[in-house]
């Protein structure tokens, strides 16, 4: 219970919730009224967003995704999952990362789909295009190369 005898009372809700909340007026002649109501906080909605690019001509199939534009207006942690080719099924779910790298196996458009979420079930889902136009990734080593020729 919290306590005040201001004319103006002010309280910041940190989780939502039903509470109820209590008035009691006492006057100088020592009568006493009480009000009572019940109200609802809740949680708002997180705010999706990604962008994603190709950090390697070397490797054209490899994309690297960046949530950092997600957010939560409550302040609250988000988790990320994670739809890689569109398919509906989130390959990599509960992620505390912003940052995620994915290795596609064929070239071809993608939808991808990243959903946010916060800890009171509240989310926001994010969709964008890659297009992959590549899969042959290029690995090799200076020594290896020199000894070949």
């Amino acid at each position: 219970m919290i306590e005040s005898d201001q004319k103006a009372f002010e309280y910041q809700f940190t989780e939502p919730g039903t509470y109820t909340a209590s008035l009691t007026i006492n006057n100088s002649e020592g009568e006493t009224d009480t009000l009572t109501q019940t109200f609802e906080v809740l949680s708002r909605q997180p705010k999706a967003n990604f962008t994603w690019k190709i950090e390697s001509s070397s490797q054209p199939n490899v994309v690297f995704f960046d949530a950092i534009r997600s957010y939560d207006p409550d302040g609250e942690q988000l988790l990320f999952d994670w739809d890689f080719d569109g398919d509906g099924v989130y390959e990599e779910e509960g992620l505390s990362d912003v940052q995620v790298t994915h290795v596609y196996e064929e070239t071809g458009k993608y939808k991808v789909k990243m959903r946010v979420r916060d800890p009171f079930d509240k989310s926001d889902t994010y969709e964008s295009i890659v297009q992959i136009n590549s899969v042959l990734s290029v690995d090799f080593d200076a020594d290896t190369f020199a000894a070949v020729q």
